[in-house]
């Protein structure tokens, strides 16, 4: 596996200004790290300045990113004291938003108070988004270079298109309904669902621990790459030159449609294969069974596709649809 999510999330929360964050019966707490606070409004604000970039800490409460024709603002729904309050500005083309003051160590009664809506242009050049527990969500993200990363908070996202993408959590859920990279889409997690409805991208890396991974459709895709430790893998409807689906215990479920060459592997994980193609199929196992049977190669319709899958304890079945 790549380890993609651990190296995301240590570089990103290690370049963001925020340090710890607890819950407890008094509502949501968080200690802010020490920052510069020069040129930053406080509170609200809607700015006239162009932008190329935009960069976001945010704790908790729900994030929630609106593409606009040219409009940029920062709007928070608490009425809250002014140490409380979000922190904004513009530098050097980029919009920077912090949580709140300083340095500061407190809490709030009701996380819904640190609610955020950030207004920005479509198609500008990156965005890049930390959150603690914060929930992150889009109806569309239109920009060249896209990075979210979470530790808890989910992310639930409708098109994106992009450059490229990247996109994790620890244990937060990962929902999109589509997602468009033209170079490059990597997602990542420790233990939450990924989940996305189409994705296309020449190169596509999709990495979780334990989590599930389900991506309904695979179109455009040169090198595909989706592994687990324990989580299952469902992938419909691929299209790539090359695919490679890894797990150790987690089952493998995967439907090829158009495919030159296929991996599949696990140490315990049950694989089954659904083929709208031709293909050989060669698979190797310890104790593990094709259809009942010991390891062994087969050629379904015209074989053009190269299938290789190997298990130690794990069984493979395949359906043949042709189409």
């Amino acid at each position: 596996m790549k380890g993609f999510w651990e190296k995301v999330l240590s570089a990103a929360v290690f370049a963001t200004a925020f340090s710890t964050y607890g819950c407890n019966a008094g509502g949501a707490k968080t200690k802010m790290s020490n920052y510069d606070e020069s040129g930053y409004e406080i509170g609200s604000k809607v700015y006239s300045e162009s932008i190329a970039s935009v960069e976001i800490g945010w704790h908790f409460g729900d994030l929630k990113i609106v593409e606009t024709d040219g409009e940029i603002s920062v709007t928070e729904s608490g009425s809250l004291p002014e140490k409380n309050r979000v922190r904004s500005k513009i530098e050097d083309g980029k919009l920077i938003v912090k949580f709140w003051q300083s340095g500061l160590d407190d809490k709030l009664d009701r996380a819904s108070d640190k609610d955020l809506v950030v207004k920005i242009p479509a198609g500008i050049d990156e965005i890049r988004i930390v959150t603690a527990s914060a929930n992150v969500c889009a109806e569309s993200f239109s920009f060249k270079m896209l990075d979210i990363a979470t530790t808890s908070g989910s992310a639930e996202l409708g098109k994106v298109s992009a450059e490229s993408a990247k996109i994790g959590s620890v244990s937060g859920s990962l929902r999109a309904e589509e997602v468009f990279a033209r170079d490059k889409l990597e997602v990542g997690s420790t233990s939450g669902k990924i989940k996305i409805g189409k994705a296309e991208s020449p190169d596509i890396s999709i990495d979780s621990i334990s989590g599930a991974v389900e991506v309904s459709s695979v179109s455009g895709c040169g090198d595909l790459e989706i592994s687990t430790t324990s989580g299952e893998i469902n992938a419909g409807a691929v299209r790539a030159d090359k695919a490679k689906f890894e797990s150790i215990s987690g089952k493998i479920s995967a439907e090829l449609k158009e495919c030159d060459s296929c991996e599949l592997s696990t140490t315990s994980g049950e694989m089954d294969l659904t083929l709208g193609i031709g293909a050989k199929v060669s698979f190797s196992s310890n104790t593990g069974s094709f259809h009942g049977e010991g390891g062994s190669t087969r050629v379904y319709g015209d074989g053009s596709c190269q299938v290789l899958a190997g298990s130690v304890t794990g069984s493979l079945s395949v359906n043949y649809t042709g189409k």
